[in-house]
């Protein structure tokens, strides 16, 4: 149920994104010893900034640096400017 609340205030957007967050930590954080790639996806693929930074590396290992490293940087922003 709290993969599903966390799905529903991230979908209101503005302030419910923030109050999204807890939810997805919990997650997160029952798996902290497990490895990135084996935490559920759903917890990990709402976050814009897991999905460019991945999309961000992905463009570098096909030398398109440019686009690469732009979506690098815009992934350490913080969440109000995703």
């Amino acid at each position: 149920w709290r993969l599903n609340m966390g799905h529903v205030m991230f979908a209101q957007e503005g302030e419910k994104i923030k109050e999204s967050i807890p939810y997805y930590e919990l997650i997160i954080e029952k798996d902290k010893d497990t490895a990135l790639l084996d935490v559920p996806s759903v917890a990990l693929a709402n976050h814009s900034c897991i999905i460019n930074l991945v999309i961000g590396t992905l463009y570098c290992a096909k030398e398109n640096f440019e686009v690469g490293i732009d979506r690098i940087i815009e992934s350490l922003k913080p969440i109000e400017k995703n």
